[in-house]
């Protein structure tokens, strides 16, 4: 065998048999002593020390650290907690809303073991409804924010999302329970879909390398929204996407989908939010993201959007909508001085997608209401950062535009 093998195995090892806090330490006074004794050299220390390291996580992945509990290598935990400065200017109002924020969230999973994983996560939330005095649920699926007011009340978690995930195949995924936000369906915007919405249901997706460069992917979703106790409170989604990932060049990404989702709320309770709708929705919904990397110096250009439009035949018009926008930054804003500005245009006709299922910062989330969004973001450290969201919508149809205008400034900080 040969001598960096040896020394590598020995690094290794010593790693292993560490405990985890003092793993570094431990290898480092060990590779330090055999440089020394001319074993080897520094150079050859500082690359088997890189390996070995390596070697560990690797073990640490799958769960074969014996000096480490097994429950702590099955499960990773991440979060992040915001802080939010918003204001809301309603022209209908004689007075702005301001508010103080925060949102927590913290989020776990179990490694993927014997083909299965399962997950979950908590949340603060935006409303709660007691129903007859007992139990509680969340009357605003699209918030997790809790906002300062109420003489220092304390902030209420909730259950976030929790799934188990099944993948049999390298090529086939499968999620059912309270599904994070975009297992059900891709969407470069939230035109459609709020991002705090974790749906209820069952999603199954087919990923596939069929060139180089080139993958296609289908995405199959069943998801329900009220109890099937009677013919009008059993509302449910049907969708089904195919769509393929395409990496041009070395800086050129491309990413399409086009999404047939099938409401079925025609006369069904869909929930406090919701409501009743008077007719189904047989959405086509397709979907483009396009990045150019470097284009301009270290900065990512990007081009992005979604576009609606309800097939059913009860309403007569007002079915489309759309939302199309461009970044410009850092790919990634992962450290300070980093950033990114995007700018989007969106438009949500009357009939063309149910009342508040889309974005709810943007004119509360109601249909018949267009505008636009522009957003910065700025790095403060590898861990922190500061948005600016500012959104300025109105009124498509109606007697009066009623123009409303939203700022929000949040520190956000992940762990």
């Amino acid at each position: 065998m040969k001598r960096t093998a040896i020394v590598t195995t020995i690094i290794t090892f010593t790693l292993l048999l560490t405990k985890a806090v003092s793993y570094a330490g431990e290898a480092d006074m060990l590779t330090n002593k055999l440089a020394e004794k001319g074993i080897i050299t520094y150079g050859e220390a500082q690359q088997l020390m890189t390996e070995s390291e390596q070697e560990a996580r690797k073990k640490l992945a799958r769960g074969e650290v014996s000096a480490i509990p097994a429950w702590i290598q099955n499960i990773s935990m991440n979060g992040d907690l915001r802080l939010r400065h918003q204001g809301d200017f309603d022209s209908s109002k004689s007075f702005p809303r301001v508010r103080e924020r925060m949102r927590l969230r913290v989020g776990f999973s179990s490694r993927m073991k014997e083909l299965m994983e399962a997950g979950f996560g908590i949340a603060t939330g935006g409303e709660t409804t007691a129903i007859g005095g007992g139990s509680v649920y969340d009357a605003e699926p699209t918030s997790t924010n809790h906002a300062f007011a109420n003489g220092f009340a304390k902030a209420q978690l909730m259950v976030d999302y929790a799934y188990i995930k099944y993948a049999p195949f390298s090529w086939l995924t499968v999620t059912g329970g309270k599904m994070k936000s975009g297992t059900h369906v891709w969407n470069p915007t939230d035109l459609l879909w709020d991002t705090d919405i974790n749906p209820d249901g069952i999603a199954a997706t087919l990923k596939q390398e069929i060139a180089p460069n080139v993958g296609i992917f289908f995405t199959g979703s069943w998801l329900t929204m009220n109890e099937a106790n009677t013919a009008a409170d059993d509302p449910d989604a049907y969708i089904l996407q195919p769509g393929v990932s395409w990496k041009a060049t070395e800086k050129i990404s491309l990413k399409a989908a086009l999404a047939f989702q099938k409401l079925n709320v025609n006369g069904k309770v869909a929930g406090p939010l919701y409501g009743t709708a008077p007719f189904d929705y047989v959405a086509t919904n397709p979907s483009l993201d396009v990045a150019f990397s470097e284009l301009v110096g270290p900065y990512t250009v990007g081009v992005f959007g979604d576009a609606v439009s309800n097939a059913d035949a009860a309403p007569a018009a007002d079915k489309s909508g759309s939302a199309y926008g461009i970044k410009f930054g850092h790919a990634k804003v992962s450290s300070f001085g980093q950033w990114e500005v995007r700018y989007i245009r969106r438009e949500l006709q009357q009939n063309a997608w149910l009342n508040k299922l889309g974005d709810s910062d943007a004119y509360g989330g109601a249909v018949n209401s267009g505008g636009y969004e522009a957003l910065a973001t700025l790095g403060l450290t590898k861990s922190a950062g500061l948005c600016i969201d500012y959104y300025v919508m109105e009124l498509i149809n109606g007697t009066a535009k009623t123009p409303k205008s939203l700022v929000q400034l949040d520190l956000v900080y992940k762990f």
